[in-house]
């Protein structure tokens, strides 16, 4: 199934990008989602439904982040208000932000936690009233790649 919307084409990510990336965030990125990055660094994805809640359907927001744009949601939010009100979230330095729409939906790899291939969850964090909350959770990127359905014209 493709994933990269045709209209929008970027060029793939290289080897030493990837690099600089897993090390500035000190995390090894999932293959499954590096395979899709060396196709094309970051950029728009297809519109896809998700085959379970129903909320997973703007998975990916606005776009995939390329590898350089990349951060944690401790890097997001630092200087921010949401210190006190994300604490419930824990180590913020934990959860890393591959797509975003604005300052209220974030798709993330949460490495507090490991799925069954030994890779971080995925996660949805929405910001409602400047509460962050997760409200989505998959076992790790190549399950929720498995759920993705491209959506109809």
């Amino acid at each position: 199934m493709p994933f990269w919307d045709p209209a929008f084409v970027r060029p793939p990510a290289q080897e030493q990008s990837i690099a600089v990336a897993e090390a500035r965030l000190g995390v090894t990125l999932p293959a499954a989602f590096l395979d899709l990055m060396r196709q094309q660094d970051g950029g728009r994805a297809l519109d896809f439904d998700y085959r379970g809640p129903e909320e997973w359907a703007m998975v990916f927001n606005d776009r995939v982040l390329p590898l350089a744009e990349m951060t944690t949601l401790a890097e997001e939010w630092e200087g921010e208000d949401l210190e006190d009100e994300a604490a419930p979230l824990g180590a913020l330095d934990r959860i890393v932000i591959f797509s975003k729409h604005g300052f209220r939906l974030y798709s993330c790899f949460d490495y507090r936690e490991s799925g069954p291939h030994g890779e971080p969850a995925v996660i949805g964090i929405v910001v409602d009233i400047d509460l962050p909350e997760i409200r989505h959770r998959v076992a790790d990127f190549s399950a929720l790649l498995e759920e993705l359905v491209e959506a109809p014209p």
